[in-house]
């Protein structure tokens, strides 16, 4: 009977942290957030360590063995923390068993290490002569792996019993992952020995290690007191702070977990103790260790010397006829990109014939491309207008981090959508079983995070070595092949981890895709109709496409052999699968898929808002509040970056041509612009999912988006959040860097001796000032005032003002008030006047 209950169960229910909506989308972006850091921050200090020779010890190397065991700590539990904040909250019998074998491994190894480099700080401080001969390579990697098999053994030991066990009862875990007392709450059989085993042998570990700790730092206590200088009593200790620290972190939260009589076991406090120690540690554990660490916060320093240098991007051509035409054809080729992508994902998410798993898995295949063009080109397309076609260290390391992932995740998400289509042709009726919501957020989270584990290794492989010969990269973006042949160390270890990770995926999901084809053209060639053949192949044809395109390209790119690699070949090559696949593929699905086309069709043909005798289609009303909520959000960026060049004009003027350097207000232009339109496309996004089941008719002269949320029939309270929220950030964010900037230059010019260099100084701020005038103050009135406070129709008569009267009087302002706009004017309109006396005389 035991063993048939036990057999019976096939899968868990983790009941989580909360089940309220709200709090779960709070806590998925809390919890994102901090594996980020933890991922971050962990690789930053293996990173450190690795390429930093000063760090090459074994106080270090069981630091970075830490690193390596908290990050492993941390992604056993918060990838499906993550997935179940999103999802239904299951999980299998045998992942949950998986989960918690590789919790107990790695919890019990940091228990181990810690102990290890408390004994490594006590032969340091107490035995400083014999320490290089006591601590040895040899000894160090045994005390690793011995603490990684006293992790094993445990975890054996504990998951021996517990899968034995009949689980008979409920399936909800009181939990957010499989933790050993939770599980032993749902069987129904005797659990004593189990605990008793949890606790003898949690007992004998903690105390054990405890141990360990505690006679390190007594015999250290011990012999820093003997140390007479205050100084040296300082220093010695200061190598043990970050090691106390963590230890306390630690062990306090274990040994309240799990050494406590049963009797006072609460599930429910053990959740928030647990997100402390499996969650917050992994992520504190790097801070402490750089912030409170003296050689390593050099170490940091030595970095950040020589991120600073940074790399110069050969791009294409240093002609600058062909640098315009690349400029503007690489432009044109990301509007549409951009444009595409972007109409793909509001087309699935307006139409409800496309809820389906296929134009899920799409919407995300959009975005990636989105994303993965968006890493790559504007860059470039600055390098097409400066001559200095600089890149910083960590920017170059960044772009080719985000590359990475999302050239590995779109590998990944092409190979679910071959997946989705062999459910739908082999096994229909079972389709909506298998492909349930559940499975694709899965599967998407898996193709993520997959992108992010690639890309991590990608970038700490190459970015880990040396680079002391020329800077100057052959290409235009930071990708591996480039990089690697600047290093002045030996890079085909480097170069083999990066082919054997990029190997891995794509020839993974290129068998996987081909296996799925395979199985497809099997049960197509069943189909005895041929039209039955054709609208079952039809379904394929936009996806075989794409992959033919984004794998033939990748094929050739990474997995040649390097005798046959040129880097100007791969520029070349770079462009097709970097800039021109993420634009074909909205025209690939929307041309080649018969209900993309349908869907478009009904887009079109959606009823028109009436707004008296005028009406504007649904399309063309949320592309006007896009561009403009785009434009407003520029413009208060833009007040702001102007109020900083009149700033450092007046209060650094000797430096103002360093400060305000042509590379400078280029990118601060793209990045006001950038900041426009993510602001405004979360904005669009967010209104576009609502249902409009009342008056189509808007209270206004153009579709403002306020005036539109008042007519959504659904809950319009995330929409009034963030709006309030993004016009504080904007415009109050803006006006605080325009009243400091103006602080600074009043004070600069107060301190002037001449009245005349005073009025002169200021003259110049004179147009800027009143232009921010004009602009604010009716936007402070329209969105920051309460909805109360505003009179009805007061809004419209705003809106008129800073709409229509605004753009009006800036150019007059600009030109009255300011005397090199004036003398300029003038210059233009006599020689416009002098080539009319010459016309007329001829």
């Amino acid at each position: 009977m035991a063993e048939e209950n036990h057999t019976s169960v096939a899968e868990f229910i983790l009941e989580g942290l909360t089940d309220q909506p709200e709090m779960k989308a709070a806590l998925f972006v809390v919890f994102l957030l901090i594996y980020i850091i933890t991922l971050l921050g962990n690789m930053g200090i293996i990173i450190i360590i690795r390429g930093d020779p000063r760090l090459h010890t074994s106080m270090y190397f069981f630091l970075g063995s830490l690193s390596v065991v908290d990050i492993c700590f941390s992604s056993v539990i918060v990838p499906k923390t993550l997935v179940n904040f999103l999802s239904e909250r299951t999980i299998s019998f045998a992942g949950c068993t998986c989960q918690t074998f590789f919790y107990i491994v790695f919890v019990t190894t940091e228990c181990f290490l810690l102990a290890v480099m408390a004994y490594d700080r006590y032969v340091a401080i107490c035995n400083p002569l014999l320490y290089s001969a006591v601590m040895t390579r040899r000894l160090c990697v045994q005390l690793v792996v011995g603490s990684y098999i006293g992790g094993i053994l445990n975890a054996i030991i504990q998951m021996t019993f517990i899968i034995r066990l009949p689980f008979c009862s409920s399936k909800v875990i009181n939990h957010f992952f499989c933790d050993v007392p939770p599980l032993l709450a749902l069987s129904c059989a005797n659990t004593y020995i189990n605990e008793m085993i949890l606790f003898s042998l949690a007992g004998v570990i903690e105390l054990s290690t405890i141990s360990i700790i505690l006679v390190s730092y007594i015999f250290i206590s011990c012999a820093i007191l003997r140390i007479r200088s205050a100084e040296g009593r300082k220093k010695a200790f200061s190598t043990c702070v970050s090691h106390l620290t963590a230890v306390t972190l630690l062990y306090g939260t274990t040994i309240f977990m799990y050494l406590r009589p049963s009797s006072s076991y609460s599930l429910n406090t053990d959740k928030m103790v647990s997100v402390f120690y499996t969650v917050v540690i992994p992520m504190l554990n790097p801070l402490i260790y750089s912030l409170r660490n003296q050689v390593v916060k050099d170490a940091l320093r030595r970095r950040a010397e020589r991120i600073t240098v940074g790399f110069f991007l050969l791009g294409f051509t240093s002609q600058e006829d062909l640098q315009v035409i690349c400029f503007v054809l690489f432009l044109a080729i990301y509007v549409v990109s951009l444009v595409g992508n972007l109409g793909v994902i509001t087309l699935i998410r307006i139409n409800s014939c496309l809820h389906t798993p296929m134009y899920f898995f799409l919407s995300h295949l959009s975005l990636l491309d989105a994303c993965y063009s968006s890493t790559i080109i504007p860059q470039a397309l600055l390098n097409f207008l400066v001559k200095r076609k600089a890149i910083s260290f960590m920017r170059c390391a960044a772009q080719l981090f985000s590359f990475a992932t999302c050239a590995t995740a779109e590998c990944y998400v092409l190979a679910a959508m071959a997946y989705d289509r062999y459910v739908a042709i082999c096994n229909p009726l079972l389709y909506p079983v298998v492909m349930s919501r559940q499975l694709c957020v899965g599967m998407l989270v898996g193709a993520y995070l997959a992108g992010v584990l690639s890309s991590a290794i990608h970038t700490v492989s190459i970015f880990h070595l040396p680079f002391c010969h020329s800077r100057r990269i052959n290409h235009f973006f930071c990708d591996g092949p480039p990089l690697l042949a600047l290093s002045c160390s030996d890079a085909w270890l480097s170069g083999m981890v990066v082919s054997a990770v990029v190997g891995f995926n794509v020839l993974s999901t290129t068998v996987f895709i081909l296996v799925s084809y395979w199985l497809v053209l099997s049960a197509v060639l069943q189909i005895r109709s041929v039209a039955g053949r054709h609208r079952a192949f039809s379904t394929c044809a936009s996806h075989l496409v794409s992959v033919s395109l984004y794998y033939g390209s990748s094929l050739f790119m990474y997995l040649r052999p390097s005798s046959a690699a040129t880097l100007d070949h791969d520029k070349v090559v770079s462009v097709l699968y970097v800039v021109v696949v993420p634009m074909l593929n909205p025209l690939i699905y929307s041309l080649r898929n018969a209900e993309m086309k349908n869907a478009i069709r009904k887009a079109q043909a959606l009823e028109t808002f009436l707004f008296g005798t005028s009406n504007i289609s649904f399309v063309g009303c949320f592309a006007q509040i896009h561009v403009f909520l785009m434009l407003v959000t520029c413009e208060c960026f833009l007040l702001g970056v102007m109020a900083y060049d009149r700033y450092a004009a007046v209060c650094q003027p000797l430096r103002y041509t360093a400060l305000m350097s042509p590379a400078r207000c280029y990118r601060m232009t793209m990045l006001v612009y950038a900041t426009g339109f993510l602001t405004s496309l979360v904005h669009t996004v967010l209104a576009g999912r609502l249902a409009f089941c009342r008056t189509r008719s808007i209270d206004h002269f153009f579709c403002e988006l306020p005036s539109l949320l008042h007519l959504s029939c659904s809950s319009t309270r995330p929409n009034h959040i963030l709006q309030v929220c993004s016009a504080e950030l904007n415009i109050l964010g803006s006006i605080l860097v325009i009243l400091v900037s103006y602080t600074c230059i009043l004070y600069t010019v107060l301190r002037m001796p001449s009245a005349g260099t005073r009025m002169k100084v200021f003259s110049t701020c004179t147009s800027h000032l009143a232009a921010v005038t004009i602009f604010y103050v009716p936007g402070l009135v329209t969105y920051m005032l309460p909805s109360k406070a505003r009179p009805q129709g007061e809004e419209k008569l705003v809106s008129v003002f800073y709409t229509a009267v605004t753009p009006l009087l800036n150019p007059l302002v600009y030109s009255l008030r300011n005397r090199e706009v004036k003398g300029a004017l003038r210059r233009l309109c006599a020689n416009e006047l002098e080539e009319l006396r010459i016309c007329l005389s001829q």
